[in-house]
């Protein structure tokens, strides 16, 4: 589970601003041992134009370190970013 994740409308894409449209992002990449967010990449969108915002979210989303046999473990994560004004 996330430990902190920002407010999605912060990323909203500034040459967008007005024209009411939103966006799910499907993001896959790693939380690190310390619950870092690495390596995002893009796996789909359902509006053009979002997905650098999407980057951007969960570049500043932190986690809390996954545990694998009692120690912090690298673990891929699949997670949809709804980015709306």
């Amino acid at each position: 589970l996330p430990s902190y994740v920002p407010p999605f409308a912060d990323f909203y894409p500034e040459e967008l601003r007005g024209t009411g449209k939103s966006a799910s992002v499907n993001l896959e990449f790693v939380i690190s041992p310390t619950g870092q967010v690495l390596n995002p990449h893009i796996l789909s969108s359902s509006a053009e134009g979002f997905e650098e915002a999407a980057m951007r979210a969960a570049s500043h989303m932190t986690y809390r370190p996954i545990q694998v046999n009692g120690e912090p473990a690298y673990v891929s994560v699949i997670r949809p970013i709804q980015i709306t004004e």
